[in-house]
Order: structure tokens, then C-alpha cells, then sequence
């Protein structure tokens, strides 16, 4: 996932709504130069808690969310890369045409 600094972004994943996980993440950087990632993940549209991580670029962190009340436990592994002001986004692939 390659997002601004300040902006929120998402990503679902899974069966039906009532069985999707979905991230929602907001990277902000503090003056002594390292990332604050909050995460707000919800499971079936229900929030499943709040995390904040404060990382430098390149440094990864390991989480777990659900586990409980009928959520199945996520565990994900995160690695937060600040990229240069100059970096240029990959060109869309191109749909096969029919």
C-alpha cells in the first residue's frame, strides 16, 4: 500500500461484508523524523481496537487484532518505508483487451 503523508487509506479483504477485515491507516512523520501509523482495524464493519506505531522508515513492527467475540485473530507484520518527495508511481497495468 503506497499512501501521502496525512492521508487515510484502506484495504478490505475477505468473504462477504459480514466476514471482511478492513485497514485503515494514516501515516503522519514528527519532527524528530520517524513515522506514526495509526491503524484502526474493523472486522465484519465493527471496530476491533486502535494502534498507533511510532517507527523509523525501514523498521517494521508485528500485530495482532480479533482473537475474541466471534473475531478471528489477524496477525500481520508491517513495514513502513518513507519514500522520496520525487518518487513516481507505477504505471496502471493495461487490461488485456477481448
Amino acid at each position: 500500500l503506497i499512501t501521502a503523508l496525512g492521508e487515510r487509506s484502506s484495504l478490505q479483504w475477505g468473504g462477504t461484508g459480514g466476514q471482511s477485515w478492513r485497514l485503515e491507516f494514516t501515516v503522519s512523520r514528527n519532527s524528530d523524523g520517524k513515522l506514526k501509523v495509526l491503524t484502526l482495524p474493523s472486522y465484519g464493519g465493527k471496530p476491533v481496537g486502535e494502534h498507533t506505531s511510532m517507527l523509523a522508515s525501514g523498521a517494521s513492527v508485528d500485530l495482532t487484532f480479533g482473537g475474541a467475540d466471534g473475531v478471528p485473530k489477524l496477525k500481520m507484520k508491517r513495514v513502513v518505508t518513507l519514500l522520496p518527495a520525487d518518487y513516481k508511481m507505477p504505471a496502471a497495468a493495461s487490461k488485456p483487451r477481448s
